[in-house]
């Protein structure tokens, strides 16, 4: 679930490296974000991102169940039979394609989008019910770029800042934890947000919180139950 280990240097690029070598490096995080490793967490399609969207709404209710019953098991062939006669989405993780990174990486910047979107049309809407022609209207790029901060400092920053406190404390299930899983989960999560956002567009203030309270509690019940719940067990049995 973690980052696969950087590959090893070639023996081609000498003791040094070089400044190319060098510069590759740091540009990759150390060969953290290099193509090679960053490859597994973006084998996935439009099927499995679409699956795992409405499996992040479907196993709300259960303890580790996107995780688990989603992430770790084949998107066309959860809940079916597999070799051993049990379902492939139940018990431990069953061998599937585990967690990605481009479903939440594309999740992110649609609801950055979305929300820059119908907040300027909400803008638009509101000043053209003040009814005054002699203001002109302008869009505000700048709330696009707001809003892709605040969506990826959730969705990237905050679980692997959690990934490094889980590793610290030493609480984490074998490969359990890791920053891709937690960047999975946490993407995932906003698949909520996204008709929040679209219902936002009404200008009926009761409607706009409701929707957005009704997201949040779905959100953080996703979370809450594939990232909290397993880390609570864990340091539980730990001692």
């Amino acid at each position: 679930a973690g980052w696969p280990p950087p590959p090893a240097s070639s023996s081609s690029s000498g003791a040094g490296g070089g400044p190319s070598s060098a510069a590759s490096r740091l540009l990759t995080c150390g060969g953290l974000c290099s193509v090679e490793n960053l490859r597994p967490y973006f084998d996935v399609d439009t099927s499995d991102v679409l699956a795992r969207a409405g499996g992040a709404v479907r196993h709300l209710p259960s303890n580790d169940g996107f995780v688990r019953q989603v992430l770790y098991a084949d998107c066309g062939a959860a809940g079916t039979e597999n070799e051993d006669g049990g379902e492939a989405g139940d018990g431990a993780p069953s061998g599937g394609k585990g967690p990605d990174l481009y479903g939440p990486v594309w999740l992110s910047m649609t609801l950055a989008f979305v929300v820059a979107v119908t907040s300027n049309i909400s803008l638009y809407a509101h000043h053209t019910s003040r009814g005054d022609p002699g203001e002109e209207w302008d869009y505000d790029i700048g709330k696009l770029l707001r809003a892709v901060s605040v969506v990826y400092a959730f969705s990237v920053g905050l679980p692997a800042a959690l990934s490094f406190a889980i590793r610290l404390a030493g609480v984490a299930r074998g490969e359990r934890g890791g920053p891709a899983e937690l960047v999975c989960v946490y993407g995932y999560s906003l698949v909520a947000y996204l008709p929040a956002a679209l219902l936002c567009v009404a200008p009926v203030d009761w409607l706009k919180w409701t929707a957005l309270l009704l997201a949040t509690a779905m959100s953080g019940m996703l979370v809450l139950r594939n990232v909290a719940g397993p880390i609570i067990e864990a340091a539980v049995a730990g001692g």
